[in-house]
């Protein structure tokens, strides 16, 4: 069930559309309904499927009305009225099929850690000694605006910043200049070697917290070796090439991660020019990036990921969320919260498995 907002289609009131495809207009909104309008998260969504909800009328209706400079457009009224209902037709008739996807669930369930409710920090100005361009723009941006993240602009859904201050972009040694405002702590909580470990339960391992360490395990090698399983892990991960030539312990990697079968099996799995993450998102394959699959697979899971672990700690602690930084979030918190938080050190993903956690206090406040 959804309501088109009347802002979005210029008509008197909104277009609701029942389960068994009937439909009704009504002048109020059910809240239990998903709502399509220019504003709300099902946007980000139907983005994803390359449905942009400000185009649903032709482009010189849509150009001829700018110098107007309407907020909302009575398109109803200005449009003659079969082309006004052969648009919102079509545009019904796009996104119902996307609507019932089981993806958008799980989108809607994971926006909750993106929701408008970050607020900037307060920064120790003192400690501050450095006056780069880029900082000097975060700065501005800091004291002027709300964060606001978007998830559908880049392919794999990693986050983008959309407005606000960029902490996507921030260098990791200006973390230290934030200061808890309300709270005692500023804390960042951390996903443990997340790219590595959504590799290994994609492929049905079990990984420790030290995923590296589980690694080392399964495959008989000395402790010592870590760093360089690290190195290699990552190296093949993101390779085109699954060559078992060359170095050993890379070639014994590729085949720990069955890397060529998971390749091909990705690649078989390509449907309208889309493969598909773990959770169901479609990610965009043209013909020049087919050797791309299994990065691009494993960097959407991994966003998805971090966005259901942080929306199940905006759920379950009393936080005050300050930025995501992919697989990070920045938060404030009480010494009870921050205790809660440090007791249980990893998050459960339905169908994936577990993803631990580190925590580290950033600030307290003074």
């Amino acid at each position: 069930m959804f309501s088109i907002c009347k802002n979005l289609i210029g008509s008197k009131n909104n277009l609701v559309v029942f389960d068994d495809d009937s439909i009704k207009w009504s002048d109020t909104y059910n809240r239990d309904f998903l709502i399509i309008s220019k504003e709300k998260e099902a946007c980000d969504y139907l983005r994803l499927y390359n449905i942009d909800v400000n185009s649903v009328f032709d482009r010189k209706y849509v150009d001829s009305m700018k110098h107007f400079k309407l907020e909302n457009i009575p398109w109803r009224y200005i449009i003659p009225r079969n082309e006004w209902f052969s648009s919102v037709k079509t545009f019904l008739e796009n996104i119902k099929f996307e609507l019932k996807n089981k993806y958008l669930e799980f989108f809607l369930v994971t926006n909750l850690s993106i929701k408008n409710y970050y607020k900037p920090n307060v920064l120790n100005l003192q400690k501050l000694k450095d006056s780069s361009i880029k900082l000097k723009n975060f700065l501005e941006k800091h004291s002027s605006e709300d964060l606001r993240y978007n998830r559908s602009s880049h392919k794999t859904g990693r986050l983008t910043v959309t407005s606000g201050p960029n902490y996507l972009t921030l260098e990791k040694k200006y973390k230290k200049l934030l200061m808890p405002s309300q709270k005692e702590y500023l804390i960042s909580i951390d996903l443990i070697s997340l790219e590595p470990r959504v590799l290994m339960l994609s492929q049905n391992k079990s990984p420790l917290k030290d995923v590296y360490l589980s690694i080392i395990n399964d495959l008989g090698l000395p402790k010592e070796d870590r760093s360089k399983v690290k190195i290699y892990t990552l190296a093949s991960m993101y390779s085109k090439d699954f060559s078992l030539a060359g170095n050993s312990l890379k070639s014994k990697l590729v085949k720990y991660f069955s890397l060529p079968m998971f390749k091909e099996k990705l690649i078989k799995g390509i449907s309208d020019k889309q493969i598909f993450n773990f959770f169901g998102r479609p990610i965009s394959v043209n013909d020049k990036e087919i050797n791309n699959v299994i990065n691009y697979y494993i960097q959407s899971t991994a966003a998805d990921v971090s966005l259901w672990c942080f929306s199940e700690i905006v759920r379950n602690y009393e936080i005050l969320p300050t930025c995501i930084i992919h697989d990070e979030i920045i938060c404030e918190v009480d010494q009870k919260t921050y205790n809660l938080i440090c007791e249980n050190d990893f998050i459960e993903v339905p169908n994936l498995g577990k993803f631990y956690y580190s925590v580290e206090i950033i600030n307290k406040k003074v």
